[in-house]
C-alpha cells in the first residue's frame, strides 16, 4: 500500500493523520520520540487546554501578513469540540476555556491514539529522519533505519520549544533542504530575566498586576493577570504574553522596559489617597511597616527602597514628594529585561516556516508539490489559553485533508471532515 508520511506525531501530526485516513488514504507518522504526543501531557499543566471560545485574530502572532487566520475561520472551536467527541474525546467550558471533561491531558492522547489505530494509521517510533528529498515525483525520507518512500509528505515536526518532549528543531532542517526560509525562531510564553538588582529579595512573591511593555518612549503591549517574582526576574501567564514581543525586540536592539501596576483595581488618584491616609495612621510606625496593609511585605521593602527612603523612616516624617513617588512606583513599577529563559523553558517558539511560502488554503507547500505543513513548525504562535493547540488541531486537519485529496481520485466522506 501507498503511504502519506507524516514527520511528527503531535497533535497536528496525529490530526493530519485521522484527517487523511478518514478520506481513505494510507497514513504513517513517523515520530523520533519513543512515543507519540508527549508534548500534549504537558499542555495546560497537565490539564490540556484544548482551544478557547475567545478566538480572534489579535490572539496569535506571525511576521508574515499573510491571512493565516483563515485556518482557523475554518475550523472553529465548536468545530473542533465535534471533532474531538466523534472520536470520543468530551471536553467542558471553564469561563472559555476549553478542556477534556476529565481534565486529564492523557485523555486527549488516548483518543488520538486510539483513532490513529483504528482508522490503520502506521506509526513508527524512536525513528530518527536524517534527510528528505523529492525524487521521480516522490518523496524520500532517509531515516537511521530504513528510507521511506511516499506521495505526500506532511512536516508536523514541532518547533524547538520543551526539547526533551521532542520538539527539537530538527524539522526547520528538513524544511530548508526543500528551499522553505525559517523565520528566526526564538523562546515564547516563557520567563524573562531582568537585569535590576532587586529580584532576589522579591523570590516567591506572587501579586495580581497589569503589565505594560514600552520600547522607545512606546507602549507595545499589555497583559493582566498574576505575577510571579523570582530571583531572576519575573514569570506568570501575563509575563508568557509578553515574552515573544520583548524577546523580538531585545534582538533588534532596543532596550524594552516592563511597568508593573501592583494595584490595577485601583487608579493613581486612589493610591495617593490611600497612601496619604495610611501614613497618617501611623505617623510614628515605619515606611515598610504602614504599607504592609496593601503590598506585600518584600515588596514594600523594595518599593521605598526604590523611592529613595528608607525602610524604618516613620511615616510622619515623610513629604508629599515622598509619598508620590511611592503612589507612581505601586503605578507603575519599572524592570528591564534583558533576556528569556531558554528552548527548554518555552511553551511555544516564535518564528518558524514562513508563511509566505505556504499556500493557506491547503497547507501546501509553494515551492514543492505534495509537501504539506502543519502546528509548530510554521510561524505562527498563539497567546497562552488554547491558541497553540487549536492552531495545531486546526492546521492538521487541513494539511491531512488537502493531501488525501491530492492522493485519492475519490475521497470518502466520513464524519464532516471532508469540504
Amino acid at each position: 500500500m501507498d503511504y502519506d508520511i507524516i514527520i511528527g506525531g503531535g497533535a497536528s501530526g496525529m490530526t493530519a493523520a485521522i484527517c487523511a485516513a478518514a478520506l481513505g488514504a494510507g497514513v504513517c507518522i513517523i515520530e523520533h520520540g519513543d512515543r507519540v504526543g508527549k508534548k500534549i501531557l504537558s499542555t495546560g499543566n497537565g490539564k490540556c487546554n484544548l482551544t478557547n471560545t475567545n478566538m480572534s485574530r489579535e490572539c496569535y502572532n506571525s511576521s508574515s501578513q499573510s491571512d493565516f487566520y483563515g485556518v482557523i475561520r475554518d475550523f472553529t472551536p465548536d468545530d473542533l469540540t465535534s471533532f474531538l467527541a466523534s472520536i470520543g474525546i468530551y471536553t467542558r467550558n471553564k469561563g472559555g476555556y476549553i478542556y477534556p471533561f476529565s481534565e486529564q491531558a492523557s485523555s486527549v492522547l488516548d483518543g488520538l491514539r486510539a483513532e490513529t489505530k483504528r482508522l490503520g494509521v502506521v506509526t513508527e517510533v524512536s525513528v530518527r529522519v536524517k534527510s528528505c528529498r523529492k525524487k521521480n515525483g516522490k518523496f524520500e525520507i532517509m531515516t537511521d533505519s530504513r528510507t521511506y518512500a511516499s506521495r505526500r509528505l506532511i512536516l508536523a515536526a514541532g518547533s524547538k520549544c520543551a526539547p526533551k518532549t521532542g520538539s527539537d528543531g530538527s524539522g526547520y532542517k528538513l524544511a530548508e533542504t526543500f528551499g522553505h526560509s525559517i523565520v528566526s525562531v526564538v523562546p515564547a510564553l516563557v520567563q524573562l530575566k531582568c537585569k535590576d538588582g532587586f529580584f532576589k529579595e522579591l523570590h516567591g512573591v506572587r501579586t495580581e498586576t497589569a503589565l505594560s511593555l514600552t520600547a522607545s518612549g512606546k507602549r507595545m503591549l499589555s497583559e493582566r493577570g498574576e505575577l510571579q517574582l523570582t530571583d531572576y526576574g519575573i514569570s506568570g501567564i501575563p509575563v508568557f504574553q509578553l515574552s515573544g514581543k520583548t524577546k523580538r525586540l531585545l534582538d533588534a536592539g532596543e532596550k524594552p522596559v516592563i511597568h508593573i501596576d501592583f494595584c490595577p483595581d485601583y487608579s493613581d488618584a486612589e493610591i495617593l489617597n490611600m497612601l496619604h491616609l495610611m501614613l497618617k495612621r501611623n505617623k510614628d510606625a515605619g515606611l515598610t511597616e504602614a504599607l504592609g496593609g496593601l503590598l506585600n511585605k518584600k515588596l514594600a521593602n523594595v518599593i521605598v527602597k526604590e523611592s529613595g527612603m528608607r525602610a524604618s523612616m516613620p511615616c510622619g516624617s515623610i513629604d508629599e514628594n515622598g509619598i508620590s513617588r511611592i503612589a507612581s512606583l505601586i503605578k507603575s513599577f519599572p524592570v528591564t529585561p534583558y533576556d528569556t529563559n531558554g528552548f527548554e523553558n518555552a511553551q511555544v517558539c516564535c518564528g518558524g516556516v514562513s508563511l509566505d511560502e505556504v499556500n493557506l488554503s491547503t497547507m501546501e507547500s509553494l515551492k514543492v508539490s505534495g509537501l504539506y505543513f502543519a502546528g509548530e513548525i510554521l510561524d505562527v504562535d498563539g497567546k497562552c489559553g488554547g491558541y497553540n493547540l487549536h492552531w495545531a488541531f486546526a492546521s492538521g486537519r487541513l494539511a491531512g485533508i488537502s493531501a488525501a485529496k491530492a492522493s485519492l481520485p475519490t475521497p470518502q466522506k466520513q464524519r464532516g471532515l471532508y469540504k
